[in-house]
């Protein structure tokens, strides 16, 4: 497990609700929010069964609870699960603790998602990627938000408002006092790591990148 793993983990604060909060007095990050719910709810079927990684709260999986048939929440911080079970309050979606990176289904989805940049708090993006796989139906999908290199400046407002000091910033990727890294990507990047994908602009500082897993002949 990747040090900014280790550290979301062991992270048992209000963290996670204290940075929504805080991202809405930073523009490009409320737009990026919303677009990634908007995203969802256009590119989600009814009644599809939907995993996510890195749930945090559950909040994605909340606003979906009307339209699947079931659910899956995906993360490696108890805390955070044991909110998300209190705000979906859904006998259709559950939570589990699991590592993101290197997950081993149990059942399969219609759709696997990972959302707020999950895919760049981590080490092994590859890892991911392999377990959103394997936990896709024939023909199902998987479904990324991943922030783009031009998201630095508004990410570096929002951590300054949320009182980190001391930040570095290391190529494409942020890095905090206490060790936690978040990398954001050119398209170039992703191509290399996701050949196979449709990726595009979801807003000005963020991408979506759109991976379908085609059945087995």
């Amino acid at each position: 497990m990747s040090i900014s793993s280790q550290a979301w983990k062991n992270d048992n604060s209000d963290l996670l609700n204290y940075l929504l909060k805080m991202a809405k007095e930073v523009p490009l990050i409320n737009e990026y929010l919303l677009a990634e719910e908007e995203y969802l709810k256009n590119h989600i079927s009814i009644d599809a069964s939907v995993i996510d990684f890195g749930c945090g709260n559950g909040r994605h999986l909340n606003l979906l609870k009307n339209r699947i048939s079931r659910g899956l929440g995906i993360d490696m911080n108890q805390s955070y699960l044991e909110k998300a079970s209190k705000l979906c309050g859904s006998k259709k979606i559950h939570f589990e603790l699991g590592d993101i990176e290197n997950y081993q289904p149990k059942e399969l989805f219609d759709v696997a998602f990972s959302l707020y940049n999950t895919f760049g708090n981590i080490e092994n993006q590859r890892g991911m990627i392999d377990s959103m796989m394997r936990s896709l139906k024939p023909n199902g999908k998987a479904l990324i938000s991943i922030f783009s290199v031009e998201s630095i400046p508004s990410r570096l407002e929002l951590y300054e408002i949320m009182g980190f000091d001391n930040l570095d910033i290391k190529g494409h990727t942020i890095v905090t006092e206490d060790g936690f890294s978040s990398k954001c990507f050119s398209e170039e990047e992703l191509r290399i790591l996701v050949s196979n994908a449709k990726i595009e602009k979801l807003t000005d500082i963020g991408w979506i990148v759109v991976i379908e897993k085609e059945e087995k002949k």
